[in-house]
Protein backbone atom coordinates (compact mmCIF):
# COMPACT_ATOMS: atom_id res chain seq x y z
CA UNK A 1 0.00 0.00 0.00
CA UNK A 2 1.09 3.35 -1.07
CA UNK A 3 2.52 5.50 2.08
CA UNK A 4 0.06 8.88 2.14
CA UNK A 5 1.49 11.96 0.84
CA UNK A 6 1.41 15.49 2.26
CA UNK A 7 2.76 18.98 0.93
CA UNK A 8 5.94 19.37 2.90
CA UNK A 9 5.68 23.30 2.54
CA UNK A 10 2.48 22.88 4.45
CA UNK A 11 4.50 20.34 7.00
CA UNK A 12 7.29 22.72 7.74
CA UNK A 13 5.09 25.55 8.34
CA UNK A 14 3.14 23.93 11.16
CA UNK A 15 6.40 23.16 12.58
CA UNK A 16 6.80 27.24 12.95
CA UNK A 17 3.86 27.02 15.22
CA UNK A 18 5.88 27.29 18.75
CA UNK A 19 3.41 25.00 20.07
CA UNK A 20 4.31 21.78 18.12
CA UNK A 21 7.76 22.34 17.12
CA UNK A 22 9.14 20.34 20.17
CA UNK A 23 7.01 17.36 20.29
CA UNK A 24 7.79 17.52 16.35
CA UNK A 25 11.83 17.41 17.16
CA UNK A 26 11.76 14.86 19.30
CA UNK A 27 9.55 12.65 17.06
CA UNK A 28 12.29 12.80 14.38
CA UNK A 29 14.89 12.51 16.78
CA UNK A 30 14.01 9.13 17.40
CA UNK A 31 14.02 8.05 14.02
CA UNK A 32 10.53 8.40 13.00
CA UNK A 33 9.24 8.71 9.69
CA UNK A 34 7.43 12.04 8.89
CA UNK A 35 4.23 10.25 8.29
CA UNK A 36 3.97 9.01 11.71
CA UNK A 37 4.57 12.16 12.95
CA UNK A 38 1.83 13.61 10.93
CA UNK A 39 -0.79 11.26 12.71
CA UNK A 40 -0.14 13.21 15.94
CA UNK A 41 -0.64 16.69 14.08
CA UNK A 42 -3.42 19.33 13.85
CA UNK A 43 -4.42 19.98 10.94
CA UNK A 44 -1.74 21.54 8.86
CA UNK A 45 -1.25 24.99 7.34
CA UNK A 46 -1.51 25.73 3.64
CA UNK A 47 0.65 29.03 3.73
CA UNK A 48 3.49 27.27 5.22
CA UNK A 49 7.10 27.82 2.50
CA UNK A 50 9.93 25.95 2.69
CA UNK A 51 13.33 27.97 3.03
CA UNK A 52 15.79 27.60 0.44
CA UNK A 53 19.26 24.98 -0.06
CA UNK A 54 18.97 21.93 1.20
CA UNK A 55 15.46 21.77 2.39
CA UNK A 56 14.73 22.22 -1.45
CA UNK A 57 15.91 18.46 -1.66
CA UNK A 58 13.26 17.30 0.81
CA UNK A 59 10.77 19.22 -1.09
CA UNK A 60 11.00 16.80 -4.72
CA UNK A 61 10.54 13.88 -2.39
CA UNK A 62 6.66 13.40 -2.19
CA UNK A 63 6.68 10.16 0.35
CA UNK A 64 9.06 11.00 3.05
CA UNK A 65 11.47 8.09 3.98
CA UNK A 66 13.71 8.02 7.18
CA UNK A 67 16.69 9.56 4.93
CA UNK A 68 14.04 12.57 3.87
CA UNK A 69 13.15 12.81 7.34
CA UNK A 70 17.05 13.35 8.48
CA UNK A 71 16.88 16.16 5.98
CA UNK A 72 14.05 17.44 7.58
CA UNK A 73 15.05 17.50 10.78
CA UNK A 74 17.95 19.54 9.47
CA UNK A 75 15.95 21.49 8.18
CA UNK A 76 13.90 21.91 11.72
CA UNK A 77 17.08 22.74 13.53
CA UNK A 78 17.86 25.78 10.99
CA UNK A 79 13.99 26.97 11.49
CA UNK A 80 14.66 27.17 15.45
CA UNK A 81 17.98 28.63 15.55
CA UNK A 82 15.91 32.20 15.94
CA UNK A 83 13.71 30.56 18.48
CA UNK A 84 16.56 29.26 20.44
CA UNK A 85 18.02 32.46 20.43
CA UNK A 86 14.69 34.96 21.31
CA UNK A 87 14.46 32.32 24.72
CA UNK A 88 18.11 32.87 25.31
CA UNK A 89 17.56 36.70 25.61
CA UNK A 90 14.69 36.51 28.35
CA UNK A 91 15.53 37.07 31.98
CA UNK A 92 15.07 33.86 34.31
CA UNK A 93 14.99 33.02 37.64
CA UNK A 94 17.39 30.97 38.88
CA UNK A 95 18.57 29.42 42.47
CA UNK A 96 21.67 28.10 43.03
CA UNK A 97 23.42 27.01 47.14
CA UNK A 98 25.55 29.50 48.45
CA UNK A 99 26.75 29.13 52.46
CA UNK A 100 24.60 25.76 52.80
CA UNK A 101 21.10 28.30 51.57
CA UNK A 102 18.84 28.25 48.52
CA UNK A 103 19.39 31.94 47.38
CA UNK A 104 17.29 33.02 44.02
CA UNK A 105 18.56 35.57 41.34
CA UNK A 106 17.47 36.75 38.17
CA UNK A 107 19.42 36.10 35.27
CA UNK A 108 20.17 37.90 31.88
CA UNK A 109 22.43 36.85 29.30
CA UNK A 110 21.74 38.36 26.07
CA UNK A 111 22.39 37.11 22.52
CA UNK A 112 24.33 40.39 22.00
CA UNK A 113 27.05 39.85 24.92
CA UNK A 114 27.67 36.11 23.19
CA UNK A 115 28.93 38.85 20.03
CA UNK A 116 30.93 40.71 22.07
CA UNK A 117 32.72 38.00 24.17
CA UNK A 118 34.05 37.74 27.35
CA UNK A 119 31.08 40.46 28.33
CA UNK A 120 30.83 42.33 31.14
CA UNK A 121 29.34 41.22 34.17
CA UNK A 122 26.79 43.62 36.50
CA UNK A 123 25.67 42.47 39.90
CA UNK A 124 22.64 44.49 40.85
CA UNK A 125 21.56 44.87 44.33
CA UNK A 126 18.20 45.73 44.78
CA UNK A 127 16.33 48.19 47.56
CA UNK A 128 14.15 47.15 50.73
CA UNK A 129 11.12 45.22 49.98
CA UNK A 130 11.75 44.80 46.43
CA UNK A 131 13.44 41.91 44.76
CA UNK A 132 16.49 41.19 42.02
CA UNK A 133 13.46 41.53 38.93
CA UNK A 134 12.91 44.93 40.28
CA UNK A 135 16.05 46.42 39.00
CA UNK A 136 16.85 43.71 36.25
CA UNK A 137 13.79 45.12 34.33
CA UNK A 138 15.19 48.35 33.93
CA UNK A 139 18.67 47.81 33.20
CA UNK A 140 17.17 45.27 30.33
CA UNK A 141 16.89 47.87 27.23
CA UNK A 142 20.40 49.10 28.05
CA UNK A 143 21.98 45.51 28.93
CA UNK A 144 20.46 43.96 25.59
CA UNK A 145 21.78 47.08 23.63
CA UNK A 146 25.62 47.18 25.31
CA UNK A 147 26.08 43.41 25.54
CA UNK A 148 25.96 43.12 29.32
CA UNK A 149 25.33 40.31 31.28
CA UNK A 150 22.94 41.09 34.66
CA UNK A 151 21.96 39.32 37.63
CA UNK A 152 20.46 40.31 40.26
CA UNK A 153 20.04 38.33 43.46
CA UNK A 154 17.35 38.50 45.98
CA UNK A 155 18.76 39.44 49.57
CA UNK A 156 18.07 37.13 52.42
CA UNK A 157 15.67 39.03 54.02
CA UNK A 158 13.27 41.44 52.61
CA UNK A 159 14.01 44.19 54.96
CA UNK A 160 17.82 44.89 53.12
CA UNK A 161 20.89 43.43 52.63
CA UNK A 162 23.18 42.22 55.43
CA UNK A 163 27.13 41.08 56.12
CA UNK A 164 27.82 38.71 56.32
CA UNK A 165 24.36 36.80 55.18
CA UNK A 166 24.51 39.03 52.15
CA UNK A 167 28.02 39.23 51.16
CA UNK A 168 31.08 39.11 50.37
CA UNK A 169 31.06 35.32 50.07
CA UNK A 170 27.83 35.38 48.88
CA UNK A 171 28.05 37.93 45.92
CA UNK A 172 31.66 35.77 45.34
CA UNK A 173 29.87 32.69 44.73
CA UNK A 174 27.11 33.73 42.57
CA UNK A 175 29.87 35.59 40.68
CA UNK A 176 32.16 32.81 40.47
CA UNK A 177 29.32 30.54 39.47
CA UNK A 178 28.45 32.82 36.48
CA UNK A 179 31.75 33.20 35.51
CA UNK A 180 31.60 29.27 35.08
CA UNK A 181 29.04 28.82 33.31
CA UNK A 182 29.06 32.11 30.77
CA UNK A 183 32.10 33.68 29.01
CA UNK A 184 32.37 36.41 31.43
CA UNK A 185 34.87 39.43 30.99
CA UNK A 186 36.87 38.80 34.65
CA UNK A 187 38.21 41.92 34.81
CA UNK A 188 34.87 44.07 33.60
CA UNK A 189 32.33 42.68 36.74
CA UNK A 190 30.50 45.47 38.56
CA UNK A 191 28.29 46.30 41.13
CA UNK A 192 25.30 48.51 41.08
CA UNK A 193 22.66 49.12 44.19
CA UNK A 194 19.69 51.44 44.73
CA UNK A 195 18.93 52.42 48.09
CA UNK A 196 19.42 49.49 50.70
CA UNK A 197 21.07 48.13 48.13
CA UNK A 198 23.47 51.15 47.71
CA UNK A 199 25.03 51.09 50.91
CA UNK A 200 25.83 47.24 50.51
CA UNK A 201 27.13 47.42 47.17
CA UNK A 202 29.75 50.65 48.90
CA UNK A 203 30.22 48.11 51.23
CA UNK A 204 31.54 45.19 49.07
CA UNK A 205 33.66 47.97 47.05
CA UNK A 206 35.66 48.61 50.36
CA UNK A 207 35.81 44.99 51.09
CA UNK A 208 36.67 43.78 47.52
CA UNK A 209 38.35 46.39 46.19
CA UNK A 210 40.67 44.01 44.18
CA UNK A 211 37.81 41.80 43.18
CA UNK A 212 35.02 44.19 41.89
CA UNK A 213 36.26 46.74 38.95
CA UNK A 214 34.03 49.81 39.56
CA UNK A 215 30.90 49.94 41.74
CA UNK A 216 27.70 52.45 41.36
CA UNK A 217 25.16 53.35 43.25
CA UNK A 218 21.63 55.22 43.37
CA UNK A 219 19.62 57.22 46.36
CA UNK A 220 22.04 55.38 49.40
CA UNK A 221 24.82 56.22 51.42
CA UNK A 222 27.14 53.94 54.22
CA UNK A 223 26.69 54.23 57.67
CA UNK A 224 29.00 55.98 59.93
CA UNK A 225 30.29 52.53 61.64
CA UNK A 226 31.47 51.53 57.61
CA UNK A 227 33.68 54.28 57.40
CA UNK A 228 36.24 52.67 59.28
CA UNK A 229 37.19 50.11 56.27
CA UNK A 230 38.02 52.71 53.93
CA UNK A 231 41.35 52.57 54.63
CA UNK A 232 41.63 49.05 54.95
CA UNK A 233 40.88 48.41 51.02
CA UNK A 234 44.13 47.39 48.99
CA UNK A 235 42.92 48.89 46.09
CA UNK A 236 40.57 52.78 45.50
CA UNK A 237 37.84 51.22 44.02
CA UNK A 238 36.25 53.47 41.26
CA UNK A 239 32.77 54.77 42.91
CA UNK A 240 30.23 56.91 40.64
CA UNK A 241 26.97 58.19 43.00
CA UNK A 242 23.81 59.18 42.18
CA UNK A 243 21.39 60.98 44.16
CA UNK A 244 18.45 63.37 44.39
CA UNK A 245 18.55 67.32 45.82
CA UNK A 246 14.63 66.32 47.07
CA UNK A 247 15.84 62.57 48.06
CA UNK A 248 13.95 62.26 51.92
CA UNK A 249 15.55 58.78 52.38
CA UNK A 250 19.11 59.43 51.83
CA UNK A 251 19.45 63.46 52.27
CA UNK A 252 22.36 65.18 50.33
CA UNK A 253 24.24 65.68 53.77
CA UNK A 254 24.40 61.63 54.27
CA UNK A 255 25.50 61.18 50.81
CA UNK A 256 27.84 64.34 50.71
CA UNK A 257 29.45 62.21 54.25
CA UNK A 258 30.38 59.07 52.41
CA UNK A 259 31.77 61.07 49.78
CA UNK A 260 34.01 63.43 51.77
CA UNK A 261 34.93 60.15 53.82
CA UNK A 262 35.87 58.12 51.01
CA UNK A 263 38.15 61.20 49.39
CA UNK A 264 39.67 61.11 52.95
CA UNK A 265 40.71 57.90 52.76
CA UNK A 266 41.93 58.21 48.93
CA UNK A 267 39.59 57.52 46.72
CA UNK A 268 38.29 59.42 44.01
CA UNK A 269 34.49 59.24 44.27
CA UNK A 270 32.30 60.68 41.33
CA UNK A 271 28.91 62.19 42.89
CA UNK A 272 26.27 63.47 40.98
CA UNK A 273 23.31 65.66 42.71
CA UNK A 274 19.86 65.41 40.26
CA UNK A 275 18.09 68.40 41.14
CA UNK A 276 14.63 68.02 41.85
CA UNK A 277 14.78 64.43 41.53
CA UNK A 278 13.70 62.29 45.02
CA UNK A 279 14.24 58.99 46.09
CA UNK A 280 12.14 57.16 43.64
CA UNK A 281 14.66 55.30 40.83
CA UNK A 282 12.17 53.67 38.45
CA UNK A 283 10.52 56.67 37.00
CA UNK A 284 14.09 57.86 35.60
CA UNK A 285 15.85 54.23 35.81
CA UNK A 286 16.69 54.76 31.57
CA UNK A 287 18.56 57.95 32.05
CA UNK A 288 19.96 56.85 35.54
CA UNK A 289 20.78 53.73 33.78
CA UNK A 290 23.14 55.19 30.90
CA UNK A 291 25.07 57.67 32.96
CA UNK A 292 25.93 54.68 35.52
CA UNK A 293 26.97 52.49 32.38
CA UNK A 294 29.04 55.36 30.65
CA UNK A 295 31.12 55.73 34.27
CA UNK A 296 31.63 52.07 34.71
CA UNK A 297 32.24 50.92 31.34
CA UNK A 298 35.95 52.82 31.60
CA UNK A 299 36.91 51.12 34.30
CA UNK A 300 38.73 47.55 34.44
CA UNK A 301 40.83 45.93 36.81
CA UNK A 302 44.55 46.41 36.28
CA UNK A 303 44.99 42.63 36.97
CA UNK A 304 43.02 39.35 37.19
CA UNK A 305 40.52 39.62 40.28
CA UNK A 306 41.58 38.93 43.60
CA UNK A 307 39.36 37.99 46.23
CA UNK A 308 39.86 38.56 49.92
CA UNK A 309 38.17 35.98 52.16
CA UNK A 310 37.63 37.17 55.81
CA UNK A 311 37.37 34.32 58.94
CA UNK A 312 34.07 35.90 59.54
CA UNK A 313 32.38 35.59 55.92
CA UNK A 314 30.68 31.82 56.96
Amino acid sequence: MARPRMDLSAFVGKLLDLTEHYRVLALLSKGQSVTHVSDQLSPLSQEGQLPPDGCELARANRVYSPGVTRILSLCLAVLLIPLSAGAADKMTKETFISGGQTRTYYLLSPVSAKKTAPAPLLVLLHGSGRDGRSLLEKWEPLAKKEGIILVGPDASTSAGWRVPDDGPEFVHDLIEMLADQLDVDRRRVYVFGHSAGAGHALVMALLESEYLAAVAVHAGAMHESAFQLIERAPRKTPIGMWVGTNDALFPLKVVRATRDALKEGGFSPELTEISGHTHWYYDRAADINKRVWAFLRTHALPAEPKYQRYPWAR
